[in-house]
């Protein structure tokens, strides 16, 4: 179990990653998922190091076929792509589904608070074969002090809003959930912050 953070600081780096007997002709595609957490005491001194893995769900993997392909579906635009990030107060194992939907996680969420947060900076940061995704989340605003926070939610704005904009539920207006990731048993403290940066990674050995 983690201890509460109060005003540590927490890293939280995504990856994807596809089975390495799935060969191309001339490179490996790499396409996988894990999460590194890094907690901090007031001091900057590490408290606390973790690596765990993050699930795509069906409707997360559904929504890159169609910014993928050309196909008759019209989500995602430009403009309400993946964008957002989640806390969520529950079991984690209610919500470690592929099948988990964003009203799913909406209904089993208990948070206190606003708990999604749209990325602060001016549009989802993109390179060749990446995208990061931040968000800052504070108590009270997000999660009360004794909210233990069970998993992160990161999600689409269907209405996309403005950046650094907070709101109620993942699948608000119709926004799909992307994926879940398990840090059971976070809590915030009395004025804590916390700091998620995720990262989404497709790249080949020849990139």
């Amino acid at each position: 179990m983690y201890k509460a953070i109060g005003l540590g600081l927490f890293g939280l780096f995504f990856m994807l990653v596809i089975p390495t007997g799935l060969e191309s002709q001339q490179d490996n595609v790499l396409l996988y998922g894990t999460g590194a957490i890094v907690q901090k005491d007031a001091s900057g001194e590490v408290i606390l190091e973790n690596v765990v893995h993050n699930r795509i769900v069906n409707t997360g993997e559904q929504f890159m076929m169609n910014a993928t392909f050309r196909n008759a579906s019209t989500d995602p635009t430009g403009t309400n792509n993946i964008s957002a990030i989640c806390l969520y107060r529950g079991s984690f194992s209610t919500i470690d589904s592929e099948g988990t939907t964003a009203s799913n996680f909406d209904a089993a969420n208990t948070i206190t608070g606003t708990e999604c947060q749209v990325e602060a900076s001016n549009d989802v940061t993109t390179t060749p074969g990446e995208a990061i995704v931040n968000g800052t989340f504070a108590e009270p605003t997000h999660a009360a002090a004794t909210d233990e926070i069970g998993a992160i939610g990161v999600c689409q704005d269907a209405l996309a809003r403005a950046d650094g904009t907070d709101f109620f539920n993942c699948g608000g207006s119709g926004s799909i959930l992307f994926s879940v990731f398990d840090i059971t048993n976070v809590t915030l403290g009395s004025g804590g912050t916390v700091d998620i940066t995720y990262t989404f990674n497709i790249t080949s050995s020849g990139s």
